[in-house]
């Protein structure tokens, strides 16, 4: 018998996960996700050129709810600032409806149009989760199971907050995804990073 292929999953088996909650030391202090390039803010970039056709978004943000909200069908106010980005997927993860979830950082401007196909291909068991990298350096653009919630609970409960500390638990995976690295960084680096940015 001839092996069959796992079956394909879609985006609107997905929720899409906004990660907002950073405390955007890097960039000054702003909320990125308000950032204007192009005429746009960068959380309405981000939706519109990667975030069509899943099933409901919600967004873990810091500050400017009534901003976000907006933009999402639901918005979750991140109660512990400064926990990283396991505290931010922590949130989503407890939220979702669905059993997968797909999440991006609000400042995210050069993804591949396919980024989602090449992170849920790879979402099969026993893998539960699956990270983009971009040049060697792991992003929090990822799709996951939301079974990966116990992992996330028991890695905070620990205090290991950082990605690469998800990426150590059995299940979960990394897969070259280039431009996935490419988000607002430093304030030095600010407008270069803007007029990067291309409709």
């Amino acid at each position: 018998m001839i092996p069959q292929s796992p079956p394909k999953l879609h985006r609107s088996e997905f929720t899409l996960g906004i990660l907002a909650g950073g405390s955007g030391v890097r960039a000054g202090g702003r909320d990125k996700g308000l950032m204007i390039a192009n005429g746009q803010t960068l959380l309405e970039r981000t939706l519109q050129h990667y975030g069509d056709g899943f099933n409901e978004v919600i967004t873990c943000c810091r500050d400017n709810p009534w901003f976000y909200s907006g933009f999402s069908n639901r918005t979750l106010c991140d109660l512990k600032p400064g926990q990283g980005p396991l505290q931010g997927l922590s949130a989503l993860l407890g939220a979702t409806q669905t059993q997968y979830l797909a999440v991006l950082p609000c400042d995210q401007y050069s993804l591949p149009s396919d980024w989602f196909e090449q992170l849920s291909i790879a979402l099969t068991p026993p893998v539960k989760g699956v990270f983009a990298s971009d040049g060697g350096k792991h992003t929090p653009v990822c799709v996951l199971h939301r079974d990966v919630q116990g992992l996330v609970v028991n890695l905070l409960k620990q205090h290991k907050r950082s990605l690469m500390a998800l990426l150590d638990c059995e299940g979960l995976e990394a897969v070259s995804v280039p431009g996935a690295g490419m988000d607002v960084d430093h304030t030095q680096t600010l407008q270069r990073d803007l007029e990067n940015i291309r409709d």
